[in-house]
Order: structure tokens, then sequence, then C-alpha cells
């Protein structure tokens, strides 16, 4: 959607299973979930490239200041390119200070480089939505149904998330409650 005009634009064109878009921290590209030519995360450069798609790498560069996301839509259905390949669930995650990839396969916590290359797995079995801390210095994820943090930091292991709740029963306020209802339903 272009705010300015309130023109719609199909950025995908194909009847294929398109998920999970996010931009870029640098506002250059649109990473999305797919299944459009071999199911994966697609990177969809929002400008017209100076070269040809197998002679570019993707690079990510920390934004200096404030980013604005200007979109070129001329062929921008044909730019798209497969840059990991696996079945990713769940929004992909980009740490705006370095460009890392956070994602999951398979309910495994994958990391990867901006260009998709040196996948390594994070975390093993059964995560799910996975989010950062606002400083990014953590990640927040459910594992098997409880919560966990994880510091970025190199060889730190996750940390369980407790939950503690004290519950007060107030039979007084119960019973004034039940009393009003009774009192409404047969007045």
């Amino acid at each position: 959607l272009t705010v300015a005009t309130g023109e719609i634009h199909n950025v995908t064109e194909l009847s294929a299973g398109h998920s999970a878009p996010v931009f870029s921290p640098d506002g250059k590209y649109l990473l999305f979930n797919s299944d459009r030519d071999g199911t994966g995360i697609y990177a969809l450069p929002l400008k017209l490239e100076d070269a040809r798609e197998a002679d570019l790498d993707l690079k990510y560069e920390k934004p200096k200041g404030a980013v604005t996301t200007d979109i070129d839509f001329t062929d921008i259905a044909d730019r798209s390119r497969r840059i990991i390949t696996a079945a990713v669930s769940g929004q992909v995650q980009i740490n705006p200070n370095t460009g890392e990839l956070y994602f999951s396969v398979d309910g495994d916590l994958k990391k990867a480089a901006f260009n998709g290359e040196n996948v390594i797995p994070v975390v093993a079995g059964g995560v799910s939505d996975v989010r950062p801390s606002d400083d990014w210095s953590k990640l927040v994820y459910v594992q098997k149904g409880q919560v966990f943090t994880l510091d970025l930091k190199p060889n730190v292991q996750p940390a369980n998330v407790a939950f503690r709740a004290d519950y007060l029963k107030d039979l007084h306020k119960e019973h004034a409650a039940a009393f009003e209802q009774l009192w409404r339903t047969y007045n």
C-alpha cells in the first residue's frame, strides 16, 4: 500500500503461500516466508539492484540514523530470492545491530547471517514464539510450554522464567456478587 496515494501493490504475484513479512532494519529488504520456489525465507530488494541476482550478496549495514523505506515497484515481483532453504515457522527476527536472522525450523531456534549463510542451531526442540528484548540483548521464547530467555552473548545458557501467582479468595465479595445476580434474575 502506498500511503500517499492509497494504491495497493502485489509484490509477490504468485499463487503460493506467503507469510510473516518483516522489513529489514536498514529499510532495504522485505523478508518473508514462502513456498513459491521451494520452502524458506525470501528476501525482496525494495529497489532495483545494480547487478544480476547471481552476482549479488545480501549485505546488511547497521542504520546510523532514521531509516526511510523507499520502494520501487517496477518488476518488484521478479526480485525476490530464497536465502534460507528450510520450512520456517513464525516470523523471522532480524537483529538491527548485527543483521543476524533468528528463526524457528521444526521447533529448533536457529541463527544465520543476513545473507542466509552460516545457519547454526541455537536451541533445540519445541521452540516457538521467538521475540527479542527491546535492546536486543536477549531473546524470549516458549519451549515446551515454558518461557525462557537467552542472553545473546556467546556461551550463555537459556534461563527459565519462573512464574508465581498468589490467589486470594474473598468469600464475602463472592457471596455479595452471587446475591446481586440472584436479585437481578428474579426482580
